[in-house]
């Protein structure tokens, strides 16, 4: 039964990541190439269309990050970004008056992207950088007298 679990969990972090970094991917190069419903959008709410050009690319390279292999710190990160742009995209429309038609996207969005990091498998988790230290770097932290323990934490 353990087994069946872990499939189905598999098996939503997938479909849930394969539909956010196309989401993702998809909305960076639609601001990037300043498509018109975005640029109404980003108008509506009061925002230069500068911000295009960087919420673009950060779409991008976050869709990369997420679903590329490796780099787990890098997954932390852009999930983070998503988190961070997401909320305050919900907000902005939200503050604006916006029908949820327009608030939508933003809500989708973030959804996804909680689901995504929540069900990660463990490959794809950043270890602390303290179980790092214990066992790959013992020299550095029981020789060297630097005082290590001022950067890690218990949790």
């Amino acid at each position: 039964m353990e087994n069946k679990a872990r499939t189905y969990k598999k098996l939503g972090y997938w479909t849930i990541t394969a539909l956010l970094t196309a989401m993702l991917a998809f909305s960076g190069i639609g601001a990037l190439l300043k498509f018109d419903f975005l640029i109404e959008a980003m108008s509506n709410l009061g925002f230069p269309l500068s911000v295009m050009n960087i919420l673009g690319t950060a779409y991008v390279l976050a869709a990369v990050a997420i679903a590329a292999p490796g780099f787990p710190k890098l997954k932390e990160w852009a999930h983070a970004g998503v988190f961070f742009a997401m909320s305050g995209g919900l907000a902005s429309h939200l503050m604006n008056g916006d029908s949820f038609e327009e608030t939508a996207g933003s809500l989708i969005l973030m959804s996804l992207n909680i689901g995504s990091y929540l069900l990660r498998p463990d490959n794809r988790r950043f270890t602390t950088l303290k179980g790092k230290l214990e066992g790959s770097y013992p020299k550095l932290r029981k020789e060297s007298g630097f005082p290590l323990s001022l950067f890690l934490t218990n949790g």
